[in-house]
């Protein structure tokens, strides 16, 4: 049986080898004040997986040619409106120190791996393309990542770990997909999201906890859905607070076109919620929310008690030992 296997691996690994095309990856460069040196690439069709860059094409411009004359100091590539339905498996071979990676329009069918874009990346626009899943190991290691944009493609289901080693995330953009259930564990250690987009999708229900672990949280958009219940763990989180909440949930089955008052009505707020949007097993009559104590202030900025050693840590100790009870 080990014989066949290792057969079977190698036959594997040799119709990949067969596959594998190189391509010149032409370059437009040009320097950006807020995101360094660019590489916008210019006419190209990737239409196969396993496609390699065998150089890059374009010259840099005049004054960094003095300093350097490879493409390592590129730290944004942006792909626009051409045919790329697959990255070039060896992109962070020509760009190794990449913070932004943007394909957009690109008719991007599968997110491939490219391990070391886990170690550099801050922002990745992958929208209004064609993918339709996200693998559970993708995400994973992506520790610095702060930016993450994958709207307007045909996302029906997230694995529940798929984000586990997304600590420093901030901005999340899943609208117009076709998510039908968000997991209440998928943003356990998206300890620092500020911003989280899910409209123009075909969720259904909210639990409890979801979003009950981000502290630093303070948009939410999850307007024309099908939401028809809502649980009642859920509304601690819409209480406002200094930094102004702010949810959007209207366009949905159980909230008709409504928009959280501005004035912080936590109340009305209440009720709303308990008479439309309860689930059957806890619809109640309409009262007068119970009064709790001020919840204490949870801290701006956490991070795990314990992050997966073999994934993150040894990656993002300068920035975060301190937060770690067990060190490193």
């Amino acid at each position: 049986m080990n014989a066949i296997n290792f057969s079977l691996k190698t036959l594997t690994l040799f119709l990949i080898f067969l596959q594998i095309r190189a391509i010149i990856l032409p370059c437009d460069f040009s320097f950006d004040k807020k995101y360094g040196y660019t590489c916008r690439v210019g006419d190209i069709n990737i239409t196969k997986s396993h496609v390699k860059i065998k150089r890059i094409g374009g010259n840099h411009e005049e004054e960094r040619k003095l300093f350097n004359r490879t493409d390592t100091d590129v730290l944004r590539v942006i792909m626009f409106n051409r045919t790329i339905n697959f990255l070039p498996v060896n992109i962070t071979h020509y760009f190794p120190y990449l913070r932004t990676l943007q394909v957009k329009k690109c008719g991007l069918q599968r997110l491939t791996r490219a391990p070391d874009l886990r170690f550099t990346l801050r922002r990745m626009y992958f929208g209004f393309n064609e993918i339709k899943n996200i693998p559970e190991k993708y995400f994973w290691h992506f520790c610095r990542l702060e930016t993450l944009s994958l709207h307007g493609n045909q996302i029906s289901n997230i694995p529940r770990m798929a984000f586990r080693d997304l600590i420093s995330l901030k901005r999340l953009s899943l609208n117009n997909n076709h998510l039908k259930s968000i997991d209440s564990v998928l943003f356990t250690n998206c300890l620092n999201l500020e911003y989280v987009d899910l409209e123009n999708n075909s969720l259904q229900y909210i639990e409890s906890k979801l979003f009950s672990n981000q502290p630093r949280l303070n948009k939410l958009l999850m307007r024309n859905n099908q939401i028809g219940a809502i649980e009642s763990g859920f509304l601690s989180r819409l209480k406002y607070n200094e930094t102004g909440f702010n949810a959007l949930l209207g366009g949905n089955r159980c909230i008709d076109n409504f928009t959280f008052p501005r004035d912080g009505n936590y109340e009305d707020l209440y009720r709303l919620f308990v008479n439309n949007c309860s689930p059957p097993q806890a619809r109640v009559e309409s009262t007068t929310p119970k009064t709790t104590a001020k919840p204490k202030k949870k801290p701006k900025y956490r991070t795990p008690d314990m992050i997966f050693f073999e994934n993150c840590t040894w990656n993002i100790h300068k920035d975060y030992a301190h937060h770690f009870k067990h060190g490193f």
